[in-house]
């Protein structure tokens, strides 16, 4: 998947919602995982909310264009989680709290403009693109 974040340094975050249930209206009102850049702070983030509440799972520090589409693509296999940006591994996580539920997009305090969301299911592993 290709996030433009339009050349806004000050960019919030945005990124792949996966394996969510329970969706309601809210800040963090689902059950599921997010995979997310936050280019304002040059990180990369993969955490999960329980319907109330964020948790953090890892942070890393990322080189973040603003100029250029990001691509960011995740690869769920069990309760192994990686992350994948510009075509690099950029952290792996296991957590089993959720093991289904639904994909989707999110963005947090900016604008941006998703292309190229594709969902594959390989075997048994599930690869957002």
């Amino acid at each position: 998947m290709s996030i433009d974040f339009g050349c806004n340094k000050k960019a919030g975050q945005a990124g792949i919602l996966f394996r969510c249930s329970g969706v309601s209206l809210g800040f963090n009102a689902q059950r599921g995982y997010y995979a997310g850049l936050f280019p304002r702070d040059q990180v990369l983030i993969l955490g999960k909310m329980d319907g109330e509440k964020w948790i953090e799972l890892e942070q890393v520090k990322a080189s973040i264009s603003v100029d250029t589409p990001q691509r960011l693509r995740v690869r769920v296999s069990a309760d192994e989680f990686t992350v994948f940006l510009n075509g690099r591994r950029a952290l792996s996580v296991n957590d089993s709290s959720y093991t289904s539920g639904f994909a989707g997009l999110r963005v947090l305090n900016t604008h941006a403009l998703f292309s190229y969301f594709v969902i594959d299911l390989l075997g048994s592993d599930l690869l957002v693109l």
